[in-house]
């Protein structure tokens, strides 16, 4: 066998490695959505830098061990194993992917409820406490404000009689 031969064996053996690979990370994509959905917006930003990563793999394949070239065998390489891996281990591992990162989730969301319960305890308290001093102190001011209230009025009437005794006693002297 020419060594000719056997590095474009090599080569196509790589590019059918990096269309599983490039298939696995898609999968990975594909988990990571079902377990943090998210809008239509970081969904295209998330395939963006996929396809340009994927596009980027593919070209250093083609430098690397091609000198640049283009190959169709390469693409149909890739092409069969995108397909090996999406006919074989795709359905299973984004399902099983799924349901496993979905219980991490929710085991971490336990976890940190159950850890935030001193927090909310306190500030529960602390809501009922102060609850009760604004009530006080709301208390105090509504009975400042009528005592200030009266005390002003006792003050415009004291007013009142000076002014009507001192025009009494300009209008007599």
């Amino acid at each position: 066998m020419s060594s000719e031969i056997a590095r474009e064996g090599t080569f196509w053996l790589h590019s059918v490695l990096l269309g599983m690979a490039v298939t696995l990370v898609y999968d990975f994509l594909r988990i990571f959505r079902r377990v943090f959905p998210h809008g239509i917006f970081w969904i295209s930003i998330e395939d963006l830098i996929y396809w340009c990563v994927v596009a980027g793999s593919f070209f250093s394949l083609l430098y690397l061990e091609n000198n640049g070239t283009f190959r169709w065998f390469c693409v149909f390489g890739a092409a069969v194993g995108m397909l090996v891996v999406k006919s074989t281990a795709s359905p299973f591992l984004v399902k099983a992917g799924a349901r496993f990162g979905l219980w991490i989730k929710k085991v971490i969301s336990y976890v940190a409820r159950w850890l935030m319960r001193p927090v909310k305890y306190t500030f529960r308290i602390g809501k009922n406490g102060f609850s009760k001093i604004f009530r006080g102190a709301r208390r105090s001011a509504r009975i400042l404000k009528k005592r200030l209230t009266s005390r002003l009025k006792l003050a415009k009437i004291a007013l009142c009689k000076q002014n009507r005794k001192a025009l009494r006693g300009r209008k007599n002297g």
